[in-house]
This record gives C-alpha cells, structure tokens and sequence, in this order.
C-alpha cells in the first residue's frame, strides 16, 4: 500500500469516527445546545416532546454537514418558536459543501408581519432535504412577505420536501412555500391543505428554480395553489378541503363520547369545536351526527 493510499485510507476513517449522535434532551437540553455542539456530519436526534427552535449557521467558513432527525412521529415532536416574531427553524451556510437534513418534526407558531420563511428560513446550501414534517400555523402575512411555512433560496445542489404536510400556513407569497435560486427541488408526496397567499396559495416558485413536483394533495386554493414554472405529474387540486374526522377524543370513532363533548361544550369551551372557529355550536353537532361511526 502506497503513503499516499494510506493516508487517504486514514483520513476516511477519522471522518466516520468524527461523525456522532447527539440525543435531545437526554445529553442536550434543548436543539440549540446540540447544534451548537455538533460538528460535521453529526446527527442530533430528537426524543418526543416540545421544543424551541433553533439557529443552524456556518460561522466559521468551514463545510455544515448535519441532521436533525425525530426518534418518534412529527406529531410528538414540536418545535416551535422562540420569539413573537421570528423563524422556528433558521439555517444558513457560505456556499460551501454544507448539507442539512430535517426529519420528522412538527414545525408550528413561527413567523413576523414583514418576514420571510415563518416556519423554516433556509439558504445559500448546497443540499437540503426536508422530510416527514409538519408545517402549521405559520404566518409571515403581509405585503413584503414571503413562504409562510417554508422560505429556500440559493439551494446550489439539490433539495427534496418529501412526506410532508403544509397546513393553516399563511404569506403575501407562497403560503406554504416560496422557492428561489434553487437548481433542482423536488416536492413529493406532500399535503397542503387551507394555506393562504395572494400569490401562490400553497406553493410560489420564482423563475430561476428547477422543480418538480410529484404525488401532492392540493386544497383550499384552487387555480391559486401553485405560482410559477413547474414540471410534475399525479397531483391533485381542490378548491375547498374536506372536513376531518369530527373525532373529538381521538378514538377513532365518531360517537356518543363525542357528541356529549359536544353537548357538555356548548357555546362555551372549544373542546368539542369541530370545524374550528371558535365555537361549539350546531355546526359541530351537524359534524358529528353525519360523520358518525369510524373514521375512514
């Protein structure tokens, strides 16, 4: 074996012992307290519970390779804002060979009047890959505002939103997403349900970005789902969205327990609030008497 070969061989093995699982909250407290002591190509991962979000930046000009990944389900895994007006999640590199990987969260309550990306603000990356999340209650609503649930720009590689859900989320542009200077996005197999924008309810992609999109559920925009150039095939589009299970105690069924929680609610608590707007009233009654049996 030659020096050089060797060395090669040597530094390639420092690399993968370099790399190192950092768990959230058993070793670190918080998501912050890990990234801040992650190094390249670790991989925090994130036990069930609630958390506050966090900034990933490259301070150093050196390549940020990492990722952050839930042990449980996007429902037992949220993340939220720390701030009345702020990202939850803020992840930035230098241009170099920095990879990020977000997997399984629910990213929920982040945002500003006049801001960009309210859940998730990404940018100037080689790579990014969102996957398995969930992007709620997001809101940077305002005239110069833009993605409500997730802002990406000068993505120099490629990235991928796979798995994911966009809902309630809400922007001037790009409700659930706004893209731009990206070479090659792929969304698949992603909901977006009762996002809002004046351009681009769901999705607004500018002129300079690649993407494809495949496999999505599109409702509550119709024509105004998706602003801008896309290639893509089995996505569908509906102008309103259909109402979910009235389960109100999260059995499965729709049934006495929740028409008496509808009953014992009345006009007073939301607990028995179906449809959401703030009210137990007859709606929720309606809800529950046509929906009864098992959720489908």
């Amino acid at each position: 074996m030659s020096r050089n070969v060797a060395i090669m061989m040597a530094l390639m093995v420092c690399g993968l012992v370099k790399a190192a699982q950092l768990h959230v909250p058993a070793q670190y407290g918080t998501i912050q307290a890990a990234v801040n002591a992650a190094s390249n190509g670790d991989v925090i991962l994130v036990a069930p519970g609630n958390y506050a979000g966090w900034i990933l930046e490259d301070p150093h000009n050196m390549p940020l390779s990492i990722t952050i990944r839930a042990t449980g389900s996007a429902a037992e895994t949220i993340v939220e804002s720390t701030g009345p007006c702020s990202s939850v999640i803020s992840c930035f590199g230098n241009d170099h060979d920095d990879d990020v990987v977000i997997d399984g969260l629910t990213i929920t309550g982040g945002g500003c009047p006049d801001g960009e990306g309210g859940g998730i603000w990404c940018g100037w990356l080689r790579n990014l890959t969102i996957k398995n999340c969930v992007f709620s209650n997001n809101s940077v609503a305002n005239e110069s505002s833009f993605g409500g649930g997730l802002w990406m720009a000068q993505i120099y590689g490629s990235a991928s939103i796979t798995n994911c859900t966009f809902s309630n989320n809400s922007a001037n542009d790009g409700g659930g997403i706004y893209c731009s200077g990206t070479d090659d996005l792929t969304i698949a197999n992603c909901t977006f349900s009762n996002n809002s924008a004046d351009i681009g309810g769901d999705i607004y992609v500018f002129y300079d970005v690649d993407v494809t999109i495949d496999n999505c559920d599109f409702c509550g925009n119709g024509n105004n789902s998706i602003h801008g150039p896309y290639s893509g095939s089995g996505n569908t589009f509906l102008n309103e969205c259909p109402q979910a299970c009235p389960d109100t105690n999260d059995d499965g069924h729709v049934g006495i327990a929740d028409l008496l929680l509808v009953l014992e609610n009345w006009m007073g608590s939301t607990d028995g609030d179906v449809d959401d707007n703030g009210l137990v009233e007859l709606e929720d009654l309606v809800l529950v008497l046509e929906n009864w049996g098992p959720c489908p």
